[in-house]
């Protein structure tokens, strides 16, 4: 994850406007990036889940819950811009559910659903940012 949040630092150093390519190369990076981490939090939260009594489908509502006010408070005026912003914050929730998971924490779920939560919001800046995917397929 370290790297998607430097590939979107290196996007806003870009100059204005950036050279297009790098930029979609850069924002693809980072959604691949954000993406992969999604998946294996999601699957650590299902492993979690299975030793604990509760589903990773559980958590999502309030995945969402801690996603929606973050997407709303977005500003891509404020520094560091909202996507740098919320990679950071990504990238330290997903330290501290690696964490609570290596201790066996019971709030490595909490940890989790934060984490899913900003990958999200990531995953929604890379998508507006870049505007439709190559391929058409909107996801």
């Amino acid at each position: 994850m370290h790297h998607a949040e430097r590939r979107v630092h290196l996007l806003h150093a870009l100059p204005n406007p950036p050279n297009s390519e790098l930029a979609d190369q850069l924002l693809t990076a980072a959604e691949t990036t954000a993406a992969d981490a999604t998946n294996r939090c999601h699957q650590a939260l299902g492993l979690d889940g299975a030793a604990r009594g509760y589903t990773a489908n559980e958590w999502l509502p309030v995945v969402y819950d801690i996603a929606a006010p973050l997407l709303e408070s977005a500003n891509p005026d404020q520094e560091p811009p909202s996507v740098a912003r919320s990679t950071q914050d990504a990238v330290r929730w997903l330290s501290s559910a690696i964490a609570n998971l290596d201790r066996d924490s019971p709030d490595a779920p909490a940890a989790l659903a934060d984490t899913l939560a900003r990958l999200l919001v990531v995953h929604v800046f890379t998508q507006v940012a870049g505007g439709p995917t190559k391929s058409g397929s909107g996801h």
